[in-house]
């Protein structure tokens, strides 16, 4: 029986992605834990971990760069179309970061459309 490694990391992103998404605004301290984890996952920059978010892309000929931005804008327009949910995120990290990565390292400093 011969199993593709593609299929494993195909699930271990959808998982992820999936997590972020659903967990956002999230309610409970399991959903918190869930979003958390999953967006300090894919925006973690330099791990050498065989797991890592940028490994997982490689492996499925994804750019992570492409990828983290695309999650970045989606967060950021789902915020904007929430507006109570920019203060809530913005208040949800003891460190009062609202995401693994900057804004402006992909260029999303201004407001959406």
């Amino acid at each position: 029986l011969y199993v593709d490694p593609s299929d494993d990391a195909w699930e271990v992103l959808r998982d992820a992605v999936d997590s972020f998404q659903r967990n956002m605004f999230y309610r409970t301290g399991k959903e918190k834990a869930a979003f958390l984890e999953a967006e300090d996952w894919m925006f973690e920059e330099g791990s050498d971990w065989v797991f890592s978010f940028q490994n997982i892309c490689e492996t499925l000929g994804i750019d992570p760069h492409y990828q983290r931005k695309g999650l970045n804008a989606w967060k950021r327009r789902k915020l904007h179309e929430h507006p109570a949910g920019v203060s809530f995120q913005q208040a949800s990290r003891e460190d009062g970061s609202t995401s693994g990565v900057s804004d402006s390292a992909f260029g999303l400093t201004g407001p959406l459309d």
